[in-house]
């Protein structure tokens, strides 16, 4: 799955790079800050596994958080996520309790996506058996999902500049086909942090690398920022389609190959659905790119739908993420979702590496010390 380098709405704004430098200025002030022993960072009694990113927009960081998820409970240990649950009422309450979404038991949730946000309830969908937990306060999130779920691992989405948060392993996606945008830092570009801070990784992991090289580009400009570190290389994949009425059986992915299709999307890179449905061989007819985390109003799913199949689509597609946003009882016969997952070169050595950090253990009976700051 391609990607283009910027997100949606997001561009190169030279007026607005006086206002990058100082917002620099003040990342790195904070980061000295941390370094120096200065601002306090707080321990879970288990391992923590941060995945972040430099940058905002996507990287394709969830279906990476689930990846590692998957495979860490298939070796026997009990990770939890925690993530912050962006654009879910309980992030907009950064002094409020933690939220369980899911206490991995089943797939049952405790929450519905308003509460906790598109991207915290994909991953309690699709990771029926890990728990997840949302909280501003990831320390807080933390010792939730280790007292009340019995997590012996906890795994940061989108942690990397939570440094209130102590990690002991500190994984950065980066997306092969712009690894650091136009080289900018918010708001004149896409960088959170300076390039330069990929130095206090552990390791990196290109997403979107399926073409060699543009692999080999990025690994090589990455390499020289952050000499000697540890470069993974990951694929985004689709796996199959998913009828969001499931009383029919769904075509097959060859089935797209010359299928005339619509799809909609919202994410920070919408197009890169288009271009999944392209690589796999289906006729795009109509596509309608929406906002990251586009709220859907009612009837606004079967709309898009129904103007899909005007234009000629024998299907509908969209993202798994898109369809937990929908609307309770959206419902239409055309309508799919392409279902995707990330592969992950190497990915063994990863998880052993991530196993040797500590053998499980028993979870401590309650909270220890105040909820911690962000």
């Amino acid at each position: 799955m391609m990607a283009a380098p910027c997100a949606p709405g997001v561009g190169d704004q030279p007026l607005l790079v006086p206002l990058g430098w100082l917002f620099g200025s003040v990342v790195r002030l904070r980061n000295s800050a941390y370094d120096r022993g200065l601002l306090a960072v707080r321990h879970l009694p288990v391992p923590v596994v941060s995945v972040g990113n430099l940058m905002v927009g996507g990287t394709g960081k969830t279906p990476l958080v689930a990846a590692l998820a998957r495979r860490l409970a298939a070796r026997g240990r009990r990770p939890a996520v925690v993530l912050r649950g962006y654009a879910g009422r309980n992030a907009r309450r950064p002094g409020g309790p933690a939220l369980v979404v899911s206490e991995g038991k089943s797939g049952h949730l405790l929450a519905n996506v308003d509460q906790a946000g598109d991207e915290a309830l994909l991953l309690a969908t699709s990771l029926p058996s890990v728990p997840v937990v949302v909280s501003a306060r990831r320390y807080h999130g933390g010792m939730q999902a280790i007292t009340t779920c019995g997590a012996d691992l906890v795994i940061l989405d989108d942690g990397f500049q939570h440094r209130a948060l102590h990690r002991d392993l500190d994984l950065v996606a980066l997306d092969a086909t712009a690894p650091l945008g136009n080289g900018r830092l918010l708001p004149a570009g896409l960088l959170r942090e300076p390039s330069l801070s990929l130095r206090r990784a552990d390791a990196l992991i290109l997403t979107r690398a399926s073409d060699d090289d543009l692999y080999k580009q990025a690994s090589a400009t990455l390499g020289r920022l952050a000499p000697g570190i540890r470069i993974f290389r990951a694929r985004h994949r689709a796996t199959g389609l998913r009828l969001v009425s499931a009383d029919t059986t769904p075509p097959s992915l060859a089935d797209l190959n010359g299928m005339p299709v619509a799809a909609f999307a919202g994410l920070a890179r919408p197009g890169a659905l288009r271009d999944t449905l392209t690589s796999l061989g289906a006729r795009v007819v109509q596509f309608t790119p929406l906002a990251d985390h586009h709220p859907f109003g009612p009837g606004e799913v079967e709309g898009l739908v129904d103007a899909g199949v005007q234009a000629g689509a024998r299907l509908v597609l969209t993202t798994a993420k898109d369809a937990v946003r929908m609307q309770p009882g959206a419902q239409h016969p055309q309508l799919a979702v392409l279902e995707i997952d990330m592969a992950i070169e190497r990915m063994d050595s990863l998880v052993e590496q991530i196993l040797a950090l500590a053998s499980p253990g028993p979870p401590p009976q309650g909270p220890r010390g105040d909820e911690g700051r962000r």
